[in-house]
């Protein structure tokens, strides 16, 4: 009978979504408003959002759309057609909005390409392989990033993460 109280208290208290069920407004209940959303901007695109504690986008990665959280397993996976991309690019950040034109750089080798180009106010990196000319979909991925103190964070953060992917390896043979 005791066993009988217990679960009938636990479905009272967790309600009729169950235990433990990772729901949205459960997760905005217990932990705020997240720092990360993604969007489908196409049935073949879609966005991710990193936001800075000012709730404004600090990083958006476009990329081809999956339909799990983790990334494909393929090498070079699907692609994204490169006029539909610079239409997002446009509608996330407009031309206008990112300031002065800088620094441009293309990085070519084999079928890869690496486009960086720096604005006031962004920075917008872009991959693509075009070992398939005919083919239109080409870009692997757009990242923007903004320029904001509100981001620092993010920025520092991801230096971090990149020097300790190139520290040499403190292990010796023995």
């Amino acid at each position: 009978m005791r066993n009988v109280w217990l679960i009938l208290a636990m479905v009272l208290l967790c309600g009729a979504k169950g235990v433990g069920q990772a729901d949205s407004s459960n997760l905005h209940s217990l932990y705020g408003e997240p720092t990360l959303e993604r969007f489908t901007a196409t049935p073949q695109v879609e966005f991710l959002v990193h936001y800075g504690i000012d709730w404004q986008a600090c990083e958006i990665l476009i990329q081809p759309a999956s339909a799990s959280i983790f990334p494909t397993a393929r090498p070079l996976g699907p692609m994204m057609d490169e006029i539909v991309v610079s239409e997002i690019l446009e509608k996330l950040s407009p031309t206008f909005s990112r300031g002065k034109a800088g620094l441009k750089v293309l990085t070519m080798s084999g079928c890869n390409e690496f486009l960086t180009e720096e604005f006031d106010t962004v920075t917008v990196n872009r991959s693509f392989h075009r070992c398939e000319p005919a083919k239109a979909e080409q870009e692997m991925f757009a990242l923007i990033t903004y320029k904001r103190s509100a981001c620092e964070s993010i920025t520092k953060a991801r230096i971090v993460m990149q020097q300790g992917d190139k520290q040499p390896s403190t292990d010796k043979a023995q």
